[in-house]
């Protein structure tokens, strides 16, 4: 849902006040990383969204969410090397009457939706005594099966090594094409495998290991930074581990691991190991200390007594007050 935490949290109580039955189970939150993927597969759907309302003509986007849908599920993908329906369910999709279960010479005969009704019925009909027929095979394979029964003794038990007999009600021509499903799925999971593989090696060639000692940079996140703080902050390789590399600053220890693509290698020493303090810190809260306006946050004071005195929030804290705070009257910290 879209909104504020706040706003959907009031949502989902008054869902499960109208529905009491309702049970509400909260996944995990995404991983950063995957956010990326998320949004540009967003994008892609709204973009084939508007193209189709354009070139129908019609503001009723939901119509167009099953076309939109099935042009997904039919496109080609370079890393499984087919198409997402065609790895479900191991067969093209069927796209209008040519790519249908009819009769190539009977769908070329059709002028009229009755033309179509007569050879859907007809399908019908043989298939429902392909089914009668089936029922009645069915019944006398049950007949044998109990009369075997009966007369099976200890004797009768094949080796283990024999072949196993095929599961019942599963005919040949479904085994056959559970068998291409299978081979379909397992091409499509060697297709990504390569894919995963180049995709490493671009990335390492992109972004060479770094060593212990050296200076990186590492961009700050909006949300851990006031607008006019720095982007950046320069830290230092203390070890590397697992692919993962922890940082240190002059002011301690950062509390998260990197990996190799979130920062970016400097050619100078701006940092020693000896510089970096042994207790740890979060990122923030570098950004935080090091900032001159008193970092990422929404403190304001409400003093009526111009801010004389360390009573006042922003004084306090070592800021200068700003337009949000006590209003018009007068201050003496700006």
């Amino acid at each position: 849902m879209a909104g504020n935490s706040a706003t959907n949290s009031s949502r989902t109580w008054n869902m499960c006040e109208m529905w009491w039955e309702m049970k509400i189970v909260h996944g995990k939150p995404r991983h950063s990383q995957s956010q990326g993927s998320v949004e540009r597969a967003n994008q892609d759907i709204e973009n084939m969204l508007a193209t189709w309302m354009e070139t129908n003509k019609t503001s009723k986007w939901s119509e167009g969410l099953k076309f939109v849908q099935a042009m997904k599920n039919r496109a080609y993908h370079d890393g499984i090397k087919s198409s997402p329906y065609e790895i479900m369910f191991g067969v093209p999709m069927r796209m209008g009457l040519a790519t249908s279960v009819l009769p190539r010479d009977a769908v070329k005969t059709m002028n009229s939706e009755e033309d179509l009704e007569t050879v859907l019925s007809n399908i019908t009909i043989s298939g429902n005594e392909n089914e009668l027929n089936d029922q009645e095979k069915d019944s006398d394979d049950d007949a044998q099966d109990n009369d075997m029964e009966d007369s099976v003794t200890s004797n009768d038990v094949q080796d283990s090594n024999d072949k196993v007999p095929q599961l019942p009600g599963t005919s040949e021509s479904n085994q056959d094409r559970i068998n291409k499903v299978r081979k379909i799925r397992e091409a499509a999971r060697e297709g990504l495998e390569i894919q995963a593989k180049k995709m490493k090696k671009i990335s390492n060639e992109k972004f060479p290991d770094a060593q212990v000692g050296q200076n990186v940079r590492i961009k700050v996140p909006d949300v851990d930074r006031a607008k006019i703080d720095p982007k950046s902050i320069i830290a230092v390789i203390i070890k590397k581990e697992d692919e993962l590399y922890q940082l240190g600053t002059k002011l301690g220890i950062i509390n998260s691991l990197y990996s190799r693509n979130q920062f970016t290698v400097c050619s100078e020493i701006f940092i020693s190991l000896e510089d970096v303090k042994p207790e740890e810190i979060s990122l923030r809260s570098v950004v935080s200390k090091q900032s001159l306006v008193g970092g990422q946050g929404f403190k304001k004071c409400t003093c009526l007594k111009k801010c004389i005195t360390k009573k006042c929030i922003c004084r306090g804290n070592n800021m200068k007050c700003n337009s949000k705070c006590h209003g018009s009257d007068p201050c003496t910290n700006k």
